[in-house]
């Protein structure tokens, strides 16, 4: 080794202690990305009522796609210039089956020449939900599913393949209902679809390959009463994000014309003790999930890292125009600088919205479509003020929002009688270490750094007295 190669040694070293010490952060990922492989879970029926499968693909630079379904032979190329959207409706038939427990070959794939975003609609007359789409290079190997309790109709999880024999591994070990563990292996672009008529939320998904994971519900009531009907159902569907991305901080915002939103807390292998604008709410046991009603804008904080998704109530909860859809919220550590997106045209739906969450310090760096007057509908967050957040009314079509400094978290919602849909905008999905995972690191960096360069030296030390002696 000489002398060079030892400072070069040391720098790195050094570089990578710093990085560990400064940031919890330890893989750059988001939701956008060149190749996409996802699929469309069951919807409402089987009954032709208006129903399709849609993809609005956004770009921040001129772009080349590719979508299609190759099990199929569909293909269709489409070119986007910069910060522009396209919506591409895919043929029902190449992209919707409704057997469970079986394995199929209707996924989607998507290839880009530049980095976009992808957000899949599932539509149906008065049943649609929207769903973001995340890249390959930013999949998983461990998930946790939502799901909800809603008599007669079916909870599920769509499972697909990026990579060639890819075993998954389906476990019920949180929940109360005594089935076996199931093993299915796939191939790249093949799918799984994992029905059945109760609450599989803590159902784990692990693979040994990353995988794409979809859970939500074929047409939900929410809220959900044995006794009481709030109509009228509608689709859940949502991509999870891998366990590793989950958070312990989040800022709600609630949905703009409703009276309050049914939120659900899913605690990942860990105890959550669950905090809300600085006051203990409750705790929740691994992989059990906890429900509750808020009707104001929400810090909300975690001992260990949550899952939290939040719904739109069904019409009749508040008499508002609306419908069930459900977002899962991201944590404040993944936010996002710039985003281009698509408030989807749907036949029922006429309003349309984005809640934004950003730091007060962040606020004069804020845009919507180039526009800074959106700023004067930020109010602080009662329950950290260096936080403010919006409702902001859209239109519908093509979107593009940035900030500057930690960025922002944006969820778009639309509304219509009896009708709805919602999804986040965009996120981060990298890689969280929790401050304890980091600080061992940094010893085990230290220690193998320590002897690296202690070897090094001793190596010039004898080299030199050698030289010295001869």
């Amino acid at each position: 080794m000489s002398i060079y190669q030892l400072i070069r040694s040391g720098v790195i070293f050094l570089s990578i202690v710093t990085s560990l010490f400064s940031t919890h952060h330890v893989k750059s990922q988001s939701s956008t990305g060149k190749e996409f492989w996802f699929g469309f879970m069951s919807n409402y029926s089987d009954r032709d009522r208006s129903v399709y499968t849609a993809v609005s693909i956004s770009a921040d630079t001129n772009t080349k796609v590719v979508i299609e379904v190759p099990s199929e032979n569909w293909k269709q190329e489409v070119f986007l210039t910069r910060d522009s959207s396209v919506v591409v409706t895919i043929p029902k038939q190449h992209t919707l089956f409704h057997k469970s427990n079986q394995i199929g070959k209707k996924a989607v794939h998507i290839s880009a020449s530049r980095n976009v975003s992808i957000v899949a609609m599932n539509y149906m007359s008065q049943s649609a939900d929207a769903a973001l789409i995340y890249p390959v290079n930013s999949l998983g190997t461990d998930h946790i599913l939502f799901g909800l309790q809603n008599a007669g109709r079916q909870n599920e999880a769509l499972i697909v393949s990026a990579k060639d024999s890819t075993i998954v591994t389906i476990d019920k070990r949180y929940t109360s209902v005594k089935e076996k563990v199931d093993t299915i292996v796939l191939m790249k672009g093949e799918s799984f679809l994992f029905m059945r008529p109760w609450d599989i939320s803590g159902v784990v998904i692990t693979g040994n390959k990353p995988v794409s994971v979809f859970s939500g519900v074929d047409c939900a009531d929410i809220p959900y009463f044995p006794n009481r009907r709030i109509c009228c159902c509608d689709h859940l569907y949502e991509q999870v994000p891998p366990t590793s991305s989950w958070g312990k901080t989040f800022i709600t915002v609630p949905y703009k014309t409703r009276k309050a939103d049914l939120f659900r807390f899913i605690a990942g292998r860990d105890t959550c003790k669950i905090s809300m604008n600085g006051k203990h709410a409750f705790t929740i046991a691994p992989g059990k999930s906890k429900d509750t009603l808020l009707s104001f804008s929400t810090k909300i904080t975690s001992s260990n890292r949550l899952l939290v998704a939040q719904m739109s109530n069904g019409q009749q909860f508040d008499n508002v125009n609306s419908d069930p859809f459900y977002i899962l919220v991201s944590p404040i550590e993944q936010s996002i600088n710039y985003v281009t997106f698509d408030a989807f045209k749907a036949r029922v739906i006429r309003r349309y919205y984005v809640n934004v969450v950003l730091k007060k310090s962040d606020l004069k760096t804020f845009f919507l479509d180039g526009d800074s007057t959106h700023r004067q509908h930020f109010v602080p967050l009662d329950g950290d003020s260096s936080f403010v957040t919006a409702q902001l009314d859209i239109a519908r079509g093509r979107h593009n929002m940035k900030c500057g400094g930690d960025g922002f978290n944006a969820y778009v919602y639309g509304y219509g009688q009896y009708e709805s849909f919602g999804y986040n905008a965009g996120t981060k999905l990298e890689i969280l270490v929790d401050p304890q995972t980091a600080s061992s690191d940094v010893w085990i960096f230290i220690v193998l750094g320590a002897l690296i360069l202690g070897g090094g030296g001793y190596y010039f030390y004898s080299k030199y007295k050698n030289s010295e002696l001869s």
